[in-house]
């Protein structure tokens, strides 16, 4: 959470300071995602949006979502075609080069701060600490290391980004849900600071929002694919051991035996579900859960707290120190909101369209309140796991 706050404090000022083009807030709030997670993995921080860390990460990510896009492999809808020889199987050469181009960067985070720890300059983050157990003892080779780091920089950046940008669209959409926010902030929180964690039991609104996007718009258009492990009867249909499935999370999302209205952007639908989707998670009724963005079963999201966390943080800070509002189109008025799923990308990631929006600034002493925050976090860091953060990452101990 500490890394969270601080980089959520740069994004409000990369946002006041760095959006004349009203185009540019949504690389800002990539950079806050990837920075998060990539301070974590591999104790660096991303201080630009305009940097090789964020082009690379989000050109995977792209890459991913086309190559998981229902249809994308033949094999994957007609299973038997992968049982044909190599040479036949004309859709390899596509998937190979998606793979080579994925190691070859996950491996070069991976060398350099093998690189580190080999000089005793390396940042005491998670990859580190992997490094130092004994991994090849267990059948782990390093390449294999390489994509857990980067299987956790790929499922805490663009999954993240895509609900906030999803939500500063809807939030400009809904005026009236970001008035009520706006309200219930400057009741608990007021002018003088800007909202923490310490905040977020008094602001159930802001929770509820954060689900509320994640229902009506999940990270995801269909779960992540499991294998049934045996033989099962469900209603009228038999489904073998060994096929394929998917939770249908659009469908759920929007019945309307679930949920009222259900096409509507409605936060106050769920200030009856306090608590955070993990604990609605584990409930054995389905009916008690609150959403399914984060899919279900064991393979559930592992980093729900953490995506949960950076969305209530960001939704507040912004929220708190400017109003949402639509591009000025060339007749001089504000254009109507598109959040339909024409604004959004192909594939299986719910990815927005880049946008254009504007950030009004609350009142001028938010506004000077925020930049003396950012300037004070730059000048103190601060703790992660007992570790000093910096502008630049980890110092090394």
């Amino acid at each position: 959470m500490p890394s969270q706050e601080f980089e959520a404090k740069q994004l409000i000022y990369d946002i006041l300071t760095d959006n004349k083009d009203e185009w540019s807030f949504y690389m800002h709030v990539r950079r806050y995602t990837t920075s998060v997670v990539m301070t974590s993995t591999y104790g660096r921080r991303v201080a630009e949006w305009q940097s090789e860390d964020v082009r690379e990460v989000y050109g995977l990510m792209k890459e991913f979502s086309e190559n998981t896009a229902a249809g994308a492999f033949i094999a994957d809808l007609i299973p038997p075609l992968a049982k044909l020889p190599v040479w036949m199987q004309l859709w390899r050469k596509r998937a190979l080069k998606y793979q080579a181009r994925q190691t070859a960067i996950w491996m070069k985070y991976w060398m350099n701060l093998k690189h580190q720890v080999a000089n005793k300059e390396a940042p005491d983050c998670f990859v580190k600490q992997f490094m130092e157990t004994d991994y090849q003892k267990q059948d782990i080779s390093e390449v294999q290391g390489a994509f857990v780091a980067g299987t956790m920089i790929e499922a805490g950046s663009e999954t993240t980004s895509s609900s906030l940008n999803s939500c500063i669209k809807y939030l400009a959409a809904y005026p009236e849900v970001q008035q009520r926010a706006h309200t219930e902030l400057s009741k608990v929180v007021g002018n003088s600071r800007s909202p923490t964690f310490e905040d977020e039991l008094n602001l159930p609104y802001i929770q509820a929002m954060v689900k509320e996007i994640l229902r009506i718009r999940p990270v995801t258009n269909v779960g992540q694919p499991h294998y049934t492990t045996a033989d099962v009867v469900y209603g009228d249909f038999f489904i073998p051991k060994g096929t394929v499935i998917a939770i249908n999370q659009y469908a759920i999302h929007f019945d309307r035996y679930r949920y009222d209205d259900p096409e509507a952007f409605k936060p106050e639908r769920y200030l009856g579900h306090p608590l955070k989707a993990g604990a609605y998670a584990a409930a054995a009724d389905p009916f008690e859960r609150d959403h399914f963005g984060f899919g279900a079963g064991r393979r559930i999201c592992p980093g729900m707290h953490l995506a949960e966390n950076s969305l209530f943080i960001t939704l507040a800070k912004i929220l708190w120190a400017f109003e949402i509002r639509p591009h000025i189109g060339d007749d001089g008025k504000e254009e109507a909101v598109d959040v339909s799923d024409d604004a959004y990308e192909e594939g299986t990631s719910t990815l927005p369209k880049q946008f254009q929006m504007r950030f009004i600034p609350r009142n001028t002493t938010r506004e000077r309140v925020l930049r003396d925050e950012w300037e004070t976090a730059q000048k103190e860091g601060y703790l992660l796991g007992g570790v000093k953060v910096n502008t630049t990452g980890m110092v090394a101990r």
